[in-house]
């Protein structure tokens, strides 16, 4: 091995040989501390934590969303302001990122959405969602789950949902 005292023995008589100079050693110790930290210190572009966007699902609510992370925790909010119609959606979901790789992330929601029409009607669940993302900036997610939905008509109805959105990430 380099740098180490190798001990040899030549016709019965033992002979101390370094493959290296100590100086030689100590000069490669110092050139791979140093190269080591100068790699260390280039770090990835943060991960964008704000998006923009459009969103739709019974769960998450309808219309303009906005989604925060905060690393492994976000918040998203979808918002439908009042029509011709008479028709207003808010919705408010918490968010937990269970896997995230450079081209997809894969999360967890639980929240709710209020409908306002000629009735109240307010869902709440919760369900797994699959983010894409196209050119690091455009984001497409896919989400299913399961939701419960209460009117003030008094109807009850439990289902399955899906939630679709598409956003720009900042």
């Amino acid at each position: 091995m380099f740098c180490f005292k190798q001990e040899k023995q030549f016709a019965g008589l033992q002979a101390s040989q370094y493959n290296w100079g100590m100086k030689s050693c100590l000069f490669a110790l110092v050139l791979i501390l140093v190269a080591g930290t100068s790699w260390s210190q280039q770090t990835a572009p943060p991960a964008p934590t704000q998006y923009y966007g459009l969103g739709a699902g019974f769960i998450s609510g309808t219309g303009f969303l906005y989604r925060w992370w905060d690393g492994p925790l976000g918040l998203q909010i979808n918002f439908l302001p009042p029509t011709g119609v008479g028709l207003l959606n808010l919705g408010l979901n918490g968010l937990w990122l269970i896997n995230d790789s450079e081209f997809t992330r894969f999360f967890g929601y639980f929240g709710g959405a209020a409908f306002w029409q000629t009735d109240v009607s307010a869902t709440f669940g919760g369900g797994i969602g699959l983010e894409l993302v196209l050119g690091g900036r455009i984001a497409i997610d896919l989400q299913g789950g399961y939701g419960i939905t209460l009117s003030s008509s008094g109807t009850f109805a439990a289902n399955p949902s899906g939630e679709t959105s598409i956003s720009y990430r900042l």
